[in-house]
């Protein structure tokens, strides 16, 4: 899957940035996270390190926006995934195809668990186990 289709995923979920609060965000940065590390673990080369730690999410979203940013080997603070005011995500837009694979595979798996917690009548109260 690519940057539109994971885009577009989102949409056909149904979702919308109102599903976005402090649980949620966490549970797509861990979703990432081991996203990398499967990728780290398969291939030498890979620049990524890890997501960095959240900015407070709330603020950002009183701003209309939030941010993951990432860490690597010659970098300290890139995007990782942005949603922008405009309501445009962002998918490691500095990343080869490679490299932004781990971004999108842990947001297609972060759509699928914020759907099914709103389909099961939850919110978007996600359990935290990650």
């Amino acid at each position: 899957m690519n940057n539109d289709e994971a885009r577009q995923y989102f949409k056909d979920k149904g979702l919308t940035y109102s599903v976005l609060n402090t649980q949620t965000v966490k549970l797509l940065k861990n979703l990432v996270q081991k996203e990398i590390d499967k990728l780290k673990n398969e291939k030498n080369d890979c620049c990524l390190i890890s997501i960095n730690r959240l900015r407070p999410v709330n603020s950002q979203l009183s701003n209309g926006w939030v941010e993951l940013t990432v860490k690597g080997d010659y970098f300290d603070n890139r995007e990782a995934i942005t949603f922008n005011r405009d309501g445009f995500i962002g998918f490691a837009g500095w990343a080869s195809t490679k490299n932004c694979q781990p971004f999108i595979d842990g947001f297609i798996k972060w759509c699928d668990e914020v759907k099914g917690s709103v389909e099961d009548g939850k919110g978007t109260q996600i359990q935290e186990n990650y």
